[in-house]
């Protein structure tokens, strides 16, 4: 009950009043004085008075006392109700993203970043022929050079940061495999052939690897070491560095050792993997590098086939069912143009009187 005035109603108006701390919405209402909510004891006393008077107010308009308009309270006092409200969800809110950052082990922001895959280092950029397949998820990094028809599958990642790196024609690195070079105790770049395999997560580390050579699946070729052409290193080994593996022999094991010597016919497969892994490539380089059109173009094709009658026509694609006087970029021109603006037919092929039908 308030001390001052007595008003049991009004007290409970009065902690809710506070509660919400809607002082600015109190000195725009009509109410006089203009009262400032604050944290005093004596605010209790003052908001049970500014209610009780809200109270008498609204019963005088009743009863048709006062002839001055009085402003509708109790919508200034909904909108004061609505937004505490939302002040008060607000705080909840974000009271509940910092207890999840405070359960998180290794906080994590998502970030909308473009596809990096090639980048620059040191002033030297990678050189890549037009041919060459690179996944959307490899990176090619720095002063690297990648011959015609090689592919760079999901994942690779080849760094030339403090020295270069040679690749030659219609050489496989496999996914997630790793080259990189060295620059300790003099200069080792790294140096790849052509037509050379190198498997799913294998290790090529300043290093030369010759023509028409073979690195298995998460095998390791480490600083100054040597496969020479027509050579084989099973999956898993470790050429230790400065070691060489002689042309025509399979080395396999930690440390890698000879084991025996190729057949021809592993030898003439070694060309053979390359060439159907160029192939390969070439069918993920067109999946890769279609746009959204493209793809609709290729879900339209798809449905199409799945829905059409094989006693109908085929459907039409690509320049087939292209308008001969359609304009690049800006569709067919209107019924004024019977030709290709771009592309003008023959004098009287459009049925106009040629120069000598002109002077008579």
């Amino acid at each position: 009950m308030c001390p001052a005035c007595h008003h049991t109603q009004a007290a409970s108006h009065a902690s809710r009043l506070l509660l919400l701390n809607s002082h600015a919405h109190l000195q725009a209402s009509a109410l006089t004085p203009p009262l400032a909510l604050t944290t005093h004891p004596h605010t209790v006393i003052q908001a049970c008075c500014l209610v009780k008077e809200w109270h008498t107010k609204e019963g005088s308009q009743k009863q048709g006392i006062g002839t001055q308009t009085v402003p509708s309270l109790r919508a200034r006092m909904s909108a004061s109700v609505v937004s505490a409200l939302g002040a008060a969800a607000r705080a909840a809110g974000r009271a509940f993203e910092n207890a999840g950052k405070l359960l998180e082990v290794t906080p994590y922001v998502e970030h909308l970043a473009p596809s990096t895959k090639v980048l620059s280092h040191a002033g030297k950029s990678p050189a890549i022929h037009e041919t060459v397949f690179v996944a959307p998820s490899a990176s090619i990094i720095g002063h690297v050079q990648v011959g015609k028809g090689s592919s760079v599958w999901y994942g690779a990642t080849l760094r030339g940061d403090v020295h270069s790196i040679t690749v030659g024609e219609q050489t496989t690195i496999g996914d997630r495999a790793i080259v990189h070079v060295a620059k300790l105790r003099g200069d080792a770049p790294t140096k790849i052939g052509s037509r050379v395999n190198i498997g799913a997560r294998a290790v090529i580390h300043a290093c030369t690897l010759e023509d028409e050579s073979t690195v298995g699946a998460g095998a390791q070729v480490l600083d100054k070491a040597v496969v020479k052409t027509h050579a084989a290193l099973a999956p898993g080994a470790v050429l230790t560095p400065g070691k060489t593996v002689p042309s025509g022999q399979l080395w396999a094991g930690v440390p890698a050792k000879f084991v025996r010597e190729l057949t021809a016919e592993e030898i003439a497969n070694i060309k053979r993997e390359a060439v159907a892994s160029f192939e390969l490539a070439t069918v993920h380089k067109a999946e890769t590098t279609k746009d959204y059109l493209q793809v609709m173009e290729d879900e339209a094709a798809w449905k199409d086939k799945q829905q059409r009658s094989p006693d109908y026509w085929p459907r039409l694609k690509g320049d087939a069912i292209r308008d001969p006087a359609e304009i690049p970029g800006f569709g067919v021109p209107g019924r004024i143009f019977n030709h290709p603006l771009t592309t003008p037919l023959p004098e009287g092929s459009d049925g106009r009187p040629q120069g000598g039908e002109r002077e008579k």
